[in-house]
C-alpha cells in the first residue's frame, strides 16, 4: 500500500465523517435506552457496535496518516 499525507482538506472531510459517526452513535444510544422492546435494543446495540467500529477505523486511518 502506498503512503501519503493526507491533505487539509482530506483531514477535514473525514473529521467531518467522524463527527457524523459519533453524533449517529449518541443518538442510537439515546434511543435504545427509552426502547423497552428487546428486539428492537439488540438491534440498536449491533447498530452501535458497527458505529464504534466505523468511529475507531476513521481515528486509526487519521492517526496513521
Amino acid at each position: 500500500m502506498q503512503s501519503s499525507k493526507l491533505a487539509p482538506f482530506e483531514v477535514l472531510h473525514l473529521t467531518k465523517i467522524l463527527n457524523s459517526e459519533i453524533t449517529t452513535y449518541k443518538k442510537i444510544d439515546s434511543v435504545s435506552k427509552m426502547t423497552t422492546d428487546e428486539d428492537l435494543k439488540a438491534f440498536f446495540n449491533k447498530m452501535k457496535d458497527e458505529q464504534k467500529n466505523n468511529i475507531k477505523s476513521i481515528q486509526n486511518f487519521i492517526g496513521d496518516e
